[in-house]
């Protein structure tokens, strides 16, 4: 069993995220390691034929090689992971592992967390690896020295989820709508407003939130619909249901 991070949305709606331990952990950070070693290797490589190939020509390069190469080292090891972070949610191993870096709202990190993160993380993986494995092994949220300092935690992310593909206001133009059909007299107003909150600031949670709270609505309103396809997404069937409510209210 994953221990959970539960987070409550302004909405009122608690949902839960399973923790990362330290062996998926530990997995994505080999991987990324690798990536890095690897990228190094064939950097030196690259660089390498440049650097003779000038050479030859008898222009000294020596000193400007080696001033590049520690300013690259630098940005590789400590710039890797904020960047990915910042801009994907996760590093390249972590991707693959499945995982992904939310604050403890579950929301997805700000760019300074982002960096804090990155300048710690060789440190903490490669110096002082024990350090990371007993923070995470100890702490309750599982979190490395990073992690406790910036407020962020490693989650699984939602495989099976799905993000929609319809757009309200375009559905509802359209008389031909599958929603049209559908039967939602015992989903309530308040079941509705709920509904159009979570789609109007959808854009402003991470993915992994958006997914999970999008699952949890969608499993809460199912029982009282019908006519919905199975095969639709849960977003998809949310932006539905507003569809419909917003053309009977216009009747």
């Amino acid at each position: 069993m994953f221990a959970t991070l539960e987070v409550t949305t302004p909405e009122g709606v608690t949902f839960k995220h399973d923790l990362a331990g330290v062996g998926s952990r530990c997995l994505a950070t080999a991987l990324d390691l690798g990536i890095l070693v690897a990228t190094l290797i064939l950097s030196y490589l690259l660089f390498g034929i440049i650097f003779v190939a000038i050479s030859s020509t008898g222009i000294d390069i020596g000193g400007f090689v080696l001033a590049f190469f520690t300013i690259y080292q630098f940005a590789l090891f400590w710039g890797y992971r904020a960047f990915f972070e910042s801009v994907k949610g996760g590093s390249i191993g972590y991707k693959a592992m499945g995982l992904t870096v939310v604050t403890h709202r579950g929301s997805k990190p700000l760019f300074w967390q982002c960096v804090v993160r990155g300048l710690l993380w060789p440190v903490e993986a490669i110096i002082f690896s024990i350090v990371g494995f007993i923070t995470i092994v100890t702490t309750k949220n599982s979190q490395r020295l990073a992690d406790l300092i910036t407020g962020t935690m490693v989650v699984h992310r939602n495989r099976d989820a799905r993000l929609g593909t319809l757009r309200i206001q375009d559905a509802a133009l359209d008389p031909g709508a599958a929603f049209r059909s559908w039967e939602l007299s015992q989903v309530s107003d308040e079941e509705v407003f709920l509904i159009r909150k979570f789609l109007d600031r959808r854009t402003q949670l991470s993915q992994s939130i958006r997914l999970d709270l999008a699952n949890r609505i969608y499993r809460h309103i199912w029982p009282k619909v019908s006519g919905v396809p199975t095969s639709w997404y849960a977003e998809a069937v949310l932006e539905g249901v507003a569809a419909s409510r917003a053309v009977a209210n216009e009747k």
